[in-house]
């Protein structure tokens, strides 16, 4: 039971790191780095649903033969609330960033498209004899 609990935290430390790393991938526009990170990142939350859903259940069973276990579960409870919300703070974070890639990705498909039509009316104009 504690080690499921320790392991629980564990892969919610990997996760912030996890969220950590996508931000700066974003940041430096590497969009393979960034895929291979949210892939590794959404494996790890089906890790951690399990895990949680399992100490949950044995939690439950538990609680009423041992007394200390609903100050464990206290405890365990604030620990993944805390890292829950750093998580959702990078993630957030993350958001901002793909936002603003999405803004700058538009602009330049905008200005190519224009290019393109202004080269296009250039050329078919230049034709005529």
């Amino acid at each position: 039971m504690f080690e499921s609990i320790m392991i629980h935290l564990s892969f919610l430390d990997k996760l912030l790191d996890q969220s950590e790393k996508i931000i700066v991938s974003l940041k430096n526009e590497d969009v393979q780095e960034t895929l291979f990170l949210v892939n590794n990142r959404a494996r790890l939350i089906k890790i951690i649903k399990a895990l949680e859903k399992k100490i949950n259940t044995n939690l439950k069973e538990r609680h009423y033969k041992d007394d200390n276990l609903s100050e464990i579960y206290q405890s365990w409870k604030l620990d993944s609330e805390i890292l829950a919300k750093k998580v959702f703070y990078l993630d957030q974070l993350s958001f901002e960033y793909l936002s603003k890639i999405k803004k700058e990705t538009k602009q330049k498909i905008s200005e190519v498209f224009i290019l393109n039509r202004f080269h296009s009316a250039y050329l078919t104009n230049s034709m005529e004899f």
